[in-house]
């Protein structure tokens, strides 16, 4: 006999399980699925804001973002009644062309300028939440995009920004520095010509030691500015102020000396708060050194080259504007700041090999981010006199400039003890780099002064000279050799011929 168990009660009940079982599978597989596609979703979206870019559903429709450049940290405070807020802020700017972003870099004195006025003018209220946040941004881009001409500033992300409240310290426990017979004992000790009894060990009427010394309150040294002295560095200050002299003389046609006054050190903050502003500044590299340095006209002196540049003649009685120079005459004196170029490569040339290059000129110093405002400069002032007027000119150098040099100058003499095999070498040098003037000369007429203010145009001036007759070459208005003039190249030439002895 053979029994079906597969319409029986326990049958059914084990199909069911079975049955269900299955479906509480299939509901965990949909579960753990799902729960993995939310982490990786928002695990996408969290690493997008992370980086700085909105995750969207179509990546490819994102818009490419232009040329980027970084402003660093501000600290400023902003208007508050206790005085007590300040804003820590950096951002970014995205520019709309390359052209925009190599003259943001070139403005960057004065874009930072502006930002800094401009957050510095916001209180509290206005950059605790979010509309003002959004505000300043539009603000900023106005005031940016009315100072750029070659782009314009698109956006501007805030990389950091932090309002901080800072409290005063107060604390009732605390005593006061000095007490109240401190200083009733203080005002006693001081007699009427500022001596204090200090202490020094002494004898006191007893018998006992005591200690008492009279100090002077009047009589203490005034505070004496440090000067920063590098050794035998003069020589290079001497070398450079004599070629440039030479060089500037050429340059002028005029009689130019230029003498060292003095030198002095400071903060570079110190000097950036000297009272005359209106001086045109070069700033200069000098590579391979670090930092450059900078070469800075007094006012006085930049009218002088001008007049003396364009023609004056009569620079006793110049007066300098109170005014800065123009683009133009920054143009003008552009020539002289590379002639203060050569002369820096040729005065250090006995230490270093440098190349000097005009990285910028600025009409107002302040304007400058050279170096740190806590940085030690150098500054050497001379006298440059054209014609009997005179006025000063700067040479600035940041102490970490100078610092590779010091090794080289220690070893360095003066250059008149220098050895006979040394010293030909750099005159020679010298030499062979001065600049001068060569001249063709075909014919010379004399003429009296009616004759030469008769002349019009169409008149001919004879000359006793053959076509083709030999020229006189001049080397600085001196005949030394003969040639006949030609053409090379489609350009006129002379060949020399005859070498005058």
């Amino acid at each position: 006999m053979v029994i079906d168990k597969s319409n029986t009660p326990d049958s059914d009940g084990a199909v069911r399980k079975r049955g269900m079982a299955i479906v509480i599978a299939l509901l965990l597989l949909t579960a753990v699925l799902s729960a993995a596609w939310l982490y990786y979703n928002s695990s996408a979206r969290l690493s997008g804001l992370n980086s700085g870019k909105e995750v969207t559903a179509d990546a490819g429709n994102q818009a490419d973002l232009g040329p980027m450049i970084e402003i660093r940290e501000f600290i400023v405070n902003i208007i508050s009644e206790d005085n007590s807020h300040y804003l820590r802020i950096s951002m970014a700017i995205e520019l709309s062309n390359q052209s925009g972003y190599e003259e943001m870099n070139q403005r960057m004195p004065q874009i930072r300028d502006t930002i800094l006025m401009l957050t510095s003018s916001k209180t509290f209220e206005e950059l605790y939440d979010v509309h003002g946040k959004k505000q300043l941004k539009a603000e900023l881009l106005n005031e940016l995009n009315d100072m750029l001409t070659k782009g314009e500033a698109v956006a501007v992300y805030f990389t950091d920004f932090v309002v901080q409240y800072t409290a005063p310290i107060e604390n009732p426990d605390m005593e006061p520095i000095l007490s109240k017979q401190e200083i009733a004992d203080l005002l006693q000790s001081l007699q009427k010509d500022g001596a204090v009894l200090s202490r020094q060990k002494s004898t006191g009427p007893h018998g006992l030691a005591s200690d008492h010394l009279e100090i002077n309150l009047f009589d203490l040294p005034a505070r004496v500015q440090e000067k920063i002295e590098i050794p035998n560095f003069n020589l290079i200050i001497d070398q450079f102020q004599s070629v440039f002299s030479r060089s500037l003389a050429q340059h002028l046609q005029r009689t130019v000396t230029i003498d060292g006054i003095d030198f002095q050190s400071m903060a570079f903050r110190d000097y950036l708060s000297l009272e005359d502003r209106y001086r045109p500044t070069a700033v200069l590299s000098l590579n391979p050194l670090n930092n450059g340095c900078l070469l800075t006209y007094e006012s006085h002196l930049w009218f002088l080259l001008l007049e003396t540049l364009l023609g004056g003649l009569s620079p006793m009685g110049i007066t300098a504007p109170d005014r800065s120079p123009t683009k133009l005459e920054m143009n003008l004196l552009g020539s002289s700041m590379e002639l203060a170029c050569q002369a820096l490569d040729r005065a250090f040339l006995p230490i270093l090999k440098i190349s000097s290059r005009l990285i910028e000129s600025i009409s107002d110093p302040r304007l400058l981010s050279f170096t740190s405002p806590e940085s030690i400069v150098v500054i050497h002032r001379f006298e440059v006199k054209i014609n009997g007027a005179s006025g000063i000119l700067e040479l600035v150098f940041p102490f970490e400039t100078l610092m590779p040099c010091r090794e080289p100058l220690q070893k360095l003499t003066r250059l008149d003890n220098l050895s006979n095999k040394n010293w030909p070498d750099i005159i020679g040098d010298n030499l062979e780099s001065m600049l001068i003037t060569v001249m063709a000369q075909s014919c010379s007429v004399d003429l009296s002064i009616r004759q030469l203010m008769d002349l019009k145009v169409g008149d001919v001036i004879p000359i006793n000279r053959e076509p083709e007759s030999s020229v006189d070459i001049l080397v600085e208005g001196v005949a030394k050799f003969s040639g006949s003039p030609g053409q090379l190249n489609h350009k006129r030439n002379v060949r020399i011929t005859k070498v005058y002895q």
